[in-house]
């Protein structure tokens, strides 16, 4: 993948229609490159820049929604709207997160290198919506991000336009759709016709891929979460339509809102400066630099941002690290194949990185929120600055790039991680708040164990794996990627063995027996929720509108199933009389906190 980029420089003609571009895109016309570049060579371009919008956007976003007061913190009459909007911003970022990915398939498909860069903090060009900046969610930072997220609007109201106004102003630049680069990105896909040849031709596509490619079963989290399969030029074009339309789309959908109409919908609610404040102090593009030796890149502003307080400055590091490890895992992931489960379900080895990339989302979401909660500066009782909080970097590593060779790829993970559980023992050491901190304790079991496995794949030897009781929980919690779920929640956090047994959820009993009191799998309703059996056999949206409150939706609701292997396994330990662990009696997850 590309190097950092802190100094893109890209030449460009003055701002024209493409060579070949289809007039029914009217004011989605580009500009041009200088000199231009053949058809693949433009979509590999246009897709690296959509792959660093994404990247960046979902990173602010996150920032946004991790800067939010919890509901007690704001006036009662406001705190539902609170908890929505950040529900919101996380649901968009994780979709994001989706594009991502469906950008490196499209790579994938075309023989592209892959990218998983982001804007940073000096960069600008013509195709990034606005200048990559983290801040506090506020009424101006949500008017940039509905007009990036705008479709392409004729004719817009007097609130667009007003919008567009105060975004411009924030941003001190003209804000870009992003719709633009996906128009033209799907212009290049569709298939050559006579009126324009300035296509991809059938040789540009590489077969044979899906190994290599992310899919829906192992990256897709609640069903918006877009990773469609990509084998060909028609899945390419239906991905495409589906990622623009959900997010920067060139259709304002009502029935699915999109990106824009969401934001939209929480612009249109968010208070204006100076009256309630629904957001935490959090600075603007926080750091964990300084400008001492800095080069011409570096803005005075970002000092603003510096996070000076020792305690809360090592659990921003610790937050770099775990960001470097997630995109480490991702980019690793995709550039593998194999599968993710051996037969006994086990994690392979590409298994593991699909796993603690979902773990580091959770990880980036638990350290971000503690971080708007501590200091940004060392302040005294009184000082007027003592309320100003620290806020996540999400600063990027000095590079991306993964050794060439599998076993160093394993080394540098094994690096990294390494550095997080010394800087983890140095905070628990140094700041007797920490401790006994609950997440801190939390991510340390959960790095030695990560470390463990590591260590296993490096040397060869195979890993000791959980059996019996503790497995069957842990496949079900990373059958949801560890996050809360539903109505019922994560029921298998917090119990014993005795106590899973014995559990019903809305009054049905989760495992069933046979007269002589053993237990029979087949009719137990937690394998009929796995497999979709009834009367967990309705589709989650019914497409004619009906709901059958005796039926339910296949389990978990809104996430993949279960791989084969995982439900295979979990049929013979009950039949075979859900056999405890070995200490017995124990907690394989702890309850939610």
């Amino acid at each position: 993948m590309a190097g950092k980029q802190t100094r893109k420089k890209v030449r460009w003609a003055p701002s024209q229609a493409s060579p070949g571009t289809d007039p029914a895109l009217g004011d989605f016309a580009i500009p041009t490159h200088d000199p231009p570049l053949a058809p693949r060579d433009e979509v590999i371009f246009l897709l690296h820049t959509g792959a660093e919008i994404e990247h960046a956007l979902l990173v602010q976003y996150l920032y946004a929604a991790y800067s939010l007061k919890p509901p007690r913190e704001v006036p009662p009459e406001h705190a539902a709207k609170v908890r929505a909007w950040k529900k919101t911003m996380l649901d968009i970022a994780r979709e994001e997160m989706g594009h991502l990915i469906t950008v490196q398939n499209l790579l994938r498909l075309i023989g592209g290198p892959l990218n998983l860069e982001r804007e940073d903090y000096p960069f600008r060009s013509q195709l990034y919506p606005f200048r990559f900046r983290l801040e506090p969610l506020s009424k101006d930072s949500l008017a940039k991000y509905v007009v990036a997220e705008m479709p392409n609007i004729s004719d817009p109201t007097d609130e667009n336009k007003a919008i567009i106004a105060r975004a411009t102003n924030t941003s001190t630049m003209q804000v870009n759709h992003v719709g633009i680069i996906y128009a033209r990105v799907l212009h290049l896909f569709s298939e050559p016709h006579s009126s324009s040849k300035y296509h991809l031709a059938d040789e540009d596509f590489v077969g044979n891929i899906g190994t290599r490619q992310a899919h829906y079963g192992s990256w897709g989290g609640a069903a918006p979460v877009l990773v469609p399969d990509i084998s060909n030029r028609s899945e390419a074009i239906f991905a495409i339509t589906e990622l623009a339309e959900q997010g920067e789309g060139m259709d304002d959908s009502l029935t699915r809102p999109s990106h824009y109409q969401r934001l939209l919908s929480i612009y249109r609610e968010f208070p204006e400066p100076g009256e309630w404040e629904p957001s935490y102090r959090v600075p603007i593009d926080p750091n964990t630099g300084t400008s001492e030796g800095m080069d011409e890149d570096w803005n005075p502003e970002d000092d603003q941002g510096q996070i000076t307080n020792p305690r809360s400055l090592k659990w921003a590091k610790l937050f770099n690290l775990r960001y470097r490890m997630l995109l480490a895992y991702l980019s690793h992931f995709l550039q593998t194949d194999g599968p993710l489960l051996d037969e006994g379900a086990d994690y392979a080895s590409r298994g593991l990185l699909n796993k603690w990339t979902f773990d580091e989302m959770r990880h980036l979401s638990q350290v971000a929120s503690k971080l708007a909660t501590l200091p940004r500066t060392e302040v005294t009782e009184g000082d007027p600055g003592s309320s100003d909080r620290a806020g996540a970097p999400f600063e990027l590593p000095y590079t991306l790039n993964l050794p060439d060779r599998e076993e160093d790829r394993w080394r540098t993970h094994a690096a990294v991680l390494d550095a997080a559980v010394h800087l983890e023992q140095s905070i628990e050491a140094a700041h007797t708040e920490d401790a006994q901190d609950v997440l801190l304790q939390s991510l340390m079991q959960s790095d030695s164990t990560a470390l463990d496995l590591l260590r296993a794949v490096t040397s060869g030897v195979p890993a000791e794996h959980k059996s019996d009781f503790a497995k069957v929980v842990r496949l079900l919690e990373d059958g949801v990627r560890g996050f809360r779920i539903g109505v019922h929640h994560n029921f298998w956090r917090g119990c014993t063995r005795d106590q899973f047994v014995a559990l019903s959820i809305f009054d049905n009993p989760l495992f069933a027996t046979r007269p002589d009191g053993t237990f029979d799998a087949a009719s137990s309703n937690l394998i009929k929720a796995l497999r979709g059996e009834p009367p967990f056999d309705v589709p989650e949206e019914p497409g004619d509108g009906s709901y059958d409150p005796s039926h339910y939706p296949r389990m978990p609701a809104e996430h993949p199933p279960l791989p084969p292997q995982a439900i295979d396994y979990i049929y013979h330990w009950i039949e075979s009389g859900c056999p405890d662990s070995d200490p017995p009696a124990q907690v394989a997850i702890p309850a939610e906190q």
